[in-house]
Formats: structure tokens, sequence, C-alpha cells
């Protein structure tokens, strides 16, 4: 059973593989078990709604009717227990192996102890229907949905995080409350709903009403002593009225954003200024939200510095406010995303050279990079651990290092069938070869054109504005080509071949070796970067091409580029 935590061969969200054996039950499709389908679909009604390959609802129990496979049946019963636990999860998959009765199944992981329990739970419930024994579905339901209450980020984090995917803001889980948005030096934290700019002293202040209350009449602000009215929330994030509620004697809450006088939205964000919040829900007394504080008695009552996003997002009267989405973008700048410059390079062969070369050529042009390879974990120039570090647990540590300005993470097939990527995007996207023997044979794969369809996952998550750079001496490689979702750089470590003429000629770029020397080709203008006298010592002469032809579609400068090529064997890692 694997955890892929990250884009995958499967799919660009998390999931779960795990390698099932169904026995004897290879013999006995759904259609040949005795009341099983009727079974299942009483303890599980909710599977109606499972289109299946028919697209249509009631799909899947007519599989089930028609005759279908232990395997795909359980990636079904493990989605609909996902959903039962309040975590619907929609993607799965279910294929056979080269081995008899041995099927990969797949789903979408909502949380990974959830995904695991479940599809645990939905292996028992099955038995049980297929051996008509009786099975407590309520007391599992209730089981999964406290593993899914633990292990998920609550609701307000939920609304942060769903509205930074939709923004493009990637994000990394640390634990279950602890939340990254964004990546190294651009990124920010959230807990909940405080954000990393919120400090130890400013909480404090918020959680003792008597001494907020005397800062804010100390700095001019009217607060609520003896002072009668209605009752009103206004959530402040970046420095901006975000949303407003008023709170009934019933406790019911009803949306009054739009009425809220701008003085009054003034003072609330200044009340979270005064006490050092940057998202902070103002409490305060008034007889009408609609005027200001001098043409009326009310105050402020508190300042609070974790707010409930959810009662604005679910008021019980009026229009629901999406604070999720402005407090994400309160985080960033205009236009930021919180990412940096990331190279990601896979392969079947070794990639040392490319990963180290490269990431010495981003130092000289100044980047504070960070370099996960092979070789082992780099800080800079400090190299933090030795040994096969081409893995996600590390690429995840350069990613989590408020220092690192750009990262090169090289990644192995095996870490991305066990593990998936460690990053949702990436700028530049390397593949060095796939080998026509390529074969892991603990994951089923032989050949190099299932070894394409792993390795394809790096062509993938290139963004539109970034670039695949592929070796174009391996045809498999090359063919990857289709699946960019930005440009192509073409690199071969000889001579022009067919596949980059053709890419030249359609007005593309490529590196290759020309009289030993390595040239850049844009279309019909070839430019010497490297002297073939500087490339002397190398012996990976792949690795370096690789390295160049990512270095280009970084936009390194051609003189920083060989300079850094040249004294990469004296200075570099």
């Amino acid at each position: 059973m694997h955890y892929l935590a990250g884009p995958n061969l499967w799919a660009y969200r998390p999931v779960l593989e795990a390698l099932v054996d169904i026995g004897a039950l290879e013999d006995f499709p759904s259609n040949l078990l005795p009341g099983f389908n009727d079974r299942l679909g009483a303890w599980l009604p909710g599977l109606v709604e499972h289109r299946c390959s028919y697209g249509v609802r009631g799909g899947f129990l007519r599989r089930l009717e028609e005759g279908t496979w232990a395997g795909h049946i359980l990636e079904h019963v493990t989605l609909e227990l996902q959903g039962m636990a309040g975590m619907p999860a929609g993607f799965g998959k279910a294929r056979e192996t080269s081995r008899r009765g041995v099927y990969k199944v797949v789903v979408r992981a909502m949380t990974e102890p959830l995904a695991k329990a479940s599809l645990e739970t939905a292996r028992d419930l099955m038995m049980a229907a297929i051996l008509d024994r009786p099975f407590d579905v309520s007391g599992e339901v209730r089981r999964l949905a406290n593993i899914a209450a633990l292990s998920a980020p609550d609701a307000d984090a939920s609304s942060i995080l769903d509205a930074a995917g939709a923004l493009g803001i990637p994000s990394m889980k640390i634990s279950p409350k602890l939340i990254q948005l964004g990546y190294g030096v651009r990124q920010r934290r959230i807990w909940s709903s405080m954000t990393d700019a919120t400090s130890a002293i400013s909480e404090g202040i918020s959680r003792d009403p008597e001494l907020t209350q005397r800062l804010l009449s100390t700095c001019g602000l009217p607060v609520a002593d003896e002072a009668k009215g209605r009752k009103f929330s206004l959530l402040v994030a970046g420095g901006k009225l975000a949303a407003a509620l008023e709170i009934g004697e019933d406790g019911n809450s009803r949306d009054v954003t739009e009425s809220v006088h701008p003085d009054l939205g003034f003072d609330a964000c200044l009340a979270a200024r005064i006490v050092g919040l940057d998202i902070a829900s103002v409490e305060l007394l008034a007889q009408d939200i609609s005027l200001p504080f001098s043409a009326q008695q009310g105050g402020i009552l508190e300042v609070h510095a974790s707010p409930s996003l959810s009662a604005h997002m679910n008021p019980d009267h009026g229009e629901a406010r999406p604070v999720g989405k402005i407090v994400a973008q309160s985080l960033f700048g205009e236009g930021e995303n919180g990412r940096i410059p990331i190279v990601g390079i896979a392969g079947t062969g070794e990639n040392g050279t490319a990963s180290r070369l490269l990431a010495w050529l981003m130092r000289v042009d100044g980047m504070r990079v960070g370099l996960a390879c092979e070789s082992g974990f780099y800080l800079g120039a400090r190299q933090a651990e030795k040994g096969d570090c081409s893995d996600l647990r590390h690429s995840r540590k350069v990613l989590m290092n408020r220092e690192v300005e750009a990262a090169v993470l090289a990644v192995g097939p095996r870490s991305m069938l066990s593990e998936g990527l460690a990053y949702d995007r990436c700028l530049v996207g390397v593949v060095t070869g796939i080998g026509r023997d390529a074969q892991i044979a603990e994951y089923d794969l032989y050949g190099a054109e299932e070894m394409a369809k792993v390795l394809r996952t790096q062509v993938d998550v290139v963004l539109p504005e970034g670039a695949a750079v592929l070796n174009a001496g391996d045809e498999a490689v090359a063919q990857l080509a289709r699946f960019c979702d930005g440009e192509v750089i073409h690199y071969h470590a000889g001579a022009e071949n067919a596949v980059i003429s053709s890419h030249l000629d359609a007005g593309g770029r490529a590196v290759f070796l020309k009289r030993g020397a390595i040239v850049l080709g844009e279309g019909k203008k070839r430019t010497v970067l490297v002297d073939a006298a500087a490339l002397a010592e190398y012996s990976d002469m792949n690795g370096v091409l690789a390295a160049v032809a990512a270095a280009v579609a970084l936009g390194i400068p051609h003189s920083i580029l060989r300079n850094g090529v040249e004294s990469f064997g004296r200075e570099g890692f």
C-alpha cells in the first residue's frame, strides 16, 4: 500500500495505491456471488450515485448486476466510505497486473489515514457481504469520521486551502493544523485561520479582553464598557474589512457586509492593527451598523486572533462571503502566488551531474538554491546530508526551507511510483532518459513504454510559462513533448539529430554538441555557449547538456552559463 502525496502516474492529487490479491474471487465476479449485490446495496445505498463506466446514475450498480470483479468493487466501496465519513472523493481506478488475480486499486486520498482506514474497512465489509455475515456499517462510518476529523484541516483552514488552490497557490500539509502555502522564501503558513504574521504577544493581548479594551481606548477607539446595542462581528483580513455579521439574541447570524459604515470598517481595521493582528474578528456593539460610532452609542467589545471563517461562509441569513479566498489573497501581494523557480529532474539513469551542475549555475546567477539529488541534500554551498536524497522527503525539506529562492529536485522512478512528486507544478521539468530495458518488477513495470507513463508526470506538471527539457537522443523521452503545457527544449549529447532538426525548423530551441562545443539552436540561429576546451574534464556529457539546457530554460545569461560550466569542477559541489 502506497500513499502518493503529490502528482503521480494516476492523478495530480494525492492517491492511495494498493496491490490487492483477490485470490479465488477471480473466478467469481459479483453476479456469481449469491445475495452479495443486494447486501452491498442495502448497506451502502449511496453507491447508486456512482456512475462508473456508463456515465449515468446507477452505472456502478449495473456493473454489479452484469458481473464485475472484487478489485473494482473494492475501489468503489472505499470511495463511498470516505464520502460517508464526510470527505467525498470521486477518483478511483482498478487495473489488472501481470499476475492473475492481482490488481492495483487506486483511490483519491483526502487524507492518508482516512484513505488507508477506508480501504481496510471496505475489504472487511465486502467479505461480510460475500459470506452473509453481519457488519456494523454505522459504527464503522463513525470511526472513519473520527479519523477524518483528526487527520484533516478544520473548516477554516480548508476554506483557505481550497481558495489558495483555485488561485494557483501551492500548499503543503505539514500537520492537520499547520499548512504551508507557497514554497521556500515565498511561503506563508496558517494554523486554522491564524497566519504566521500572528505573534505570541498579539494573541496574548487578544485573549485578555480588559487589556484589549485598554489598548483600544488609549489609542482613541470607543470601547463598549456599558454601551447597549446589537452585537456585530466584523472580519478583518490584510488590513481591510472582509465581511460582517449581526449576531442575534437567539444566536442566529445575518450577513450585513454591505451595510457597514466606512468609518466603522476603518475602526475595526484599526483595532486589529492596534492588537497586532493581520486576520481578526472584531466584536462590537452598535445601534445601527450603517452609522459611525460618533452618531450613536456603541463601541468595541473584543478582538479575536483566530476568527471563525465558516460563520461568514455559512450565515443563517444573508449572503455567504468568500472569506477563505479573501484571506488567501491577503497573504500574498498582487499577482503573487508563493512560487519559486523549481527544476524537477527525472530519468532512469544517474542524474547527479545534471542536478549539481544546474544548481551551481543557478548559484552563480545569484540564487540561493536548495538541491536534493542522488549525491545528497544541499542548502546553498553546504551539504546538509550525504547519500541518495532523490525522494519526496528531501524535496520537501528544500521546499519548506525559508531561505531557499530556487530548487533543483531530482527524483527517481521508484520514488515517483511510491511517493509521487513533492511539488504540484514546476518551472522546468527535465527527463534525461528512459532506456529500452527499463523495469521495476515490484511495481509490475516492464519496458520503456510503461516507464514513459511514469516519467511523463515530470512533463505533465510543467507550468504554462515554463519548459520541458527532453533528451532528443532517447526516442521515448522525445515523444513526451506532446504532454507539455509550456515550451519544449530538446537537448542531445551529440550532434544535431532528426528530432532536433525538426524542432528547430518549427522555431523551437535545442542544445547539442557541434565540434565538441555546446551550441544553442534557436530556429536557424546557432550560438556557441561553451567551448570544447571547457568540457575536457567532464565524463557525463548527457548530464552536462541537460543542465545547460535547463539553465537556458531558466533564462540564465550565456556569459554566466559559460563561466559556471568552466568553474564547476574547481569550485562547485
